[in-house]
């Protein structure tokens, strides 16, 4: 009898373990934040968001418009062997990075540098040739934080090859 219990305890909490192992919903997670609302207008807000997108003012009103940051989602994507192999090192960072693309016949690379809020900071082209790029980005006018690295190269046939990397300097 005591084993039978014991049997019946474990799978119920092995059923309860993958009933509670669902996914949590989403959620705002602020420092702070209120909702209020006249007549037709309602306007909600939380404190701490990453930064700031715009001001607006009207008369006695100033209203500075944000963004959430959610996590970055990617909601579909085709994946396509390529003969393209591109490398960035070392991160994290400090005064530069190494930027090494091996391709059989590059014609052209552009490099893009962006900030934490997608502001382009910096932006590069580049001939390529046979037997592929190596460049160094000079990276001493930047702080420290989190960028974005977006390389993207076009072979002799016209084929485009897009990478990209989350940077982040000390």
């Amino acid at each position: 009898m005591k084993q039978l219990r014991f049997i019946l305890l474990a799978v119920t909490f092995f059923a309860a373990s993958i009933a509670m192992a669902q996914e949590i919903p989403r959620r705002v997670i602020a420092a702070g934040g209120g909702q209020g609302g006249s007549g037709n207008a309602e306007l909600s807000w939380t404190i701490g968001q990453a930064g700031l997108a715009g001001t607006l003012t009207h008369s006695s009103v100033i209203l500075n418009t944000g963004f959430q940051q959610f996590d970055n989602l990617l909601l579909s994507t085709e994946e396509f062997l390529t003969d393209v192999s591109c490398t960035v090192f070392p991160n994290p960072f400090s005064g530069q990075f190494f930027l090494d693309i091996s391709s059989p016949d590059l014609k052209e690379v552009n490099i893009r540098l962006f900030d934490n809020f997608g502001r382009l900071l910096s932006e590069q082209n580049f001939s390529g040739n046979t037997d592929g790029f190596k460049q160094t980005v000079k990276t001493q006018q930047l702080g420290p934080g989190m960028y974005h690295l977006l390389v993207t190269s076009v072979d002799k046939n016209n084929k485009t090859t897009k990478h990209s990397f989350k940077m982040i300097k000390h």
